[in-house]
């Protein structure tokens, strides 16, 4: 005899239903519920710090180094960082300035007004182990990136930094000691750029002195051979030609002596080039609350008895309309839930 095939449950049958599997269906969300507050408990409680900075990338430098260069019949590639807000945002979360807020050396209150104090680095403080250093600076690491969330607004050219650790004080620190290492990270920039910049100048500055003073030792010669060269008009031209020559070489050492100079001050300027919008100090708050997360996975629990409600009264009704293959699917279920329990063969 053939099994009908399931038919499916109508709203008033799947209403039945979940009477009929009442308890699954009040169980199951205080489990979740039960589960989930042990779990948040045991994880302890989670305070974020926030902060935003504006970078100000100012490309005058660099533009005016490119077009000097662009003058002289030189190109030189990668004088602009493209996108500034972009660009710090990945600087933020780059492995370098994660492994330098790892290392670095934290001393805050272990709560609130309180006197004890907690020092050490994060791998001491999240209490990381590893089979080797490496390995546990890879787990430090790990953890870091997803404490550490960075976001961007490009319409306001903004980066906005947000630190969770299990103490407010911590992430303050962790979220200073970023913009800290981002500032250092744009200064180092700027002033290797600027050193390149003046290294190169410096060359074609002292090529620029040689050749003027050779034009200028060429119309001087002139001079002192044509005292009247201005009665004859080829002499005249000749004269014009050798001070257009001058005028030339001059104009070019002026211009790269002046660039000499501001390469000079660009490489030991340390002015911070990021505007602080909202500092992390007096922005640390509490993640998450209790009675918000309890209620979150009481729904989620509660979607998850409505579904093991129906589950167990489509099974029922599974195993009366067609008993062989009910069978069949539970010996297939054990035996893929069961450990093997054969020996190998050496």
């Amino acid at each position: 005899m053939t099994a009908e095939p399931a038919r499916e449950l109508s709203l008033i049958e799947m209403a039945v239903a979940l009477l009929r599997h009442g308890r699954v269906l009040i169980l199951t969300p205080f489990i979740v519920v039960g589960i989930a507050i042990t779990l948040l408990v045991i994880r302890g409680s989670r305070f974020s710090a926030d902060s935003a900075f504006r970078p100000q990338v100012s490309e005058t430098s660099a533009n005016r180094f490119a077009g000097l260069a662009a003058q002289l019949g030189v190109t030189v590639p990668g004088t602009s960082i493209g996108d500034p807000v972009k660009f710090y945002a990945e600087v933020a979360k780059s492995r370098d300035v994660l492994r330098e807020v790892a290392l670095t050396e934290y001393r805050f209150a272990s709560a609130a007004g309180g006197e004890d104090s907690v020092r050490g680095n994060l791998l001491a403080l999240f209490r990381i182990r590893g089979k080797t250093q490496e390995d546990a600076m890879r787990r430090v690491l790990n953890r870091l990136a997803k404490q550490v969330d960075v976001t961007t607004n490009r319409d306001a050219g903004l980066v906005r930094v947000r630190v969770v650790t299990p103490w407010s004080e911590l992430s303050v620190l962790i979220n200073r000691r970023i913009l800290g290492l981002i500032d250092t990270a744009n200064l180092v920039r700027r002033q290797s750029q600027a050193g390149a910049e003046r290294r190169f100048i410096e060359t074609r500055l002292t090529a620029a002195q040689a050749e003027l003073e050779s034009a200028e030792r060429d119309q001087e010669r002139f001079l002192a051979q044509n005292r009247q060269y201005q009665s004859s008009p080829q002499l005249l031209l000749e004269f014009n030609r050798l001070q257009r020559r001058v005028d030339l070489r001059q104009q070019v050492y002026a211009t790269l002596a002046q660039g000499y100079e501001q390469a000079r001050i660009d490489e030991v300027r340390d002015t911070p080039q990021l505007t602080i919008i909202d500092r992390p100090e007096g922005s640390a708050r509490p993640v998450g609350s209790l009675v918000a997360d309890a209620a979150m996975w009481l729904l989620i629990g509660g979607v998850l008895g409505v579904m093991l409600a129906l589950a167990q009264e489509f099974l029922a009704r599974q195993r009366a309309q067609d008993p062989a293959g009910y069978e069949e699917l539970r010996e297939l279920a054990a035996r893929q839930l069961t450990p093997s329990r054969r020996v190998k063969r050496s």
